[in-house]
């Protein structure tokens, strides 16, 4: 340890770039958050048409249940 003198600093190549504020960086990100806004629809379009289909799937089956049910019923009035 030696008072005064500065520490013998090893050489690093500088890794992080410095960002720009330019036309051709603003252009980029306006191309991406044009991209994920796209994207952001196709998945609120596909979350809404799955959820038609499960509505349709749920009522078909609804109705199949509510046709065993009558069923179920007209058969137990012939045997009575």
């Amino acid at each position: 340890m030696h008072c005064g003198r500065p520490r013998e600093r090893i050489h690093r190549p500088q890794t992080r770039r410095r960002k720009e504020n330019n036309d051709e960086a603003m252009e980029k990100m306006r191309l991406i958050q044009a991209n994920l806004a796209k994207a952001r629809d196709l998945v609120e379009t596909l979350l809404r048409r799955e959820r038609k289909k499960r509505d349709i799937v749920v009522s078909f089956y609804k109705g199949v249940k509510a046709m065993r049910r009558r069923a179920n019923l007209i058969w137990l009035r012939r045997a009575i």
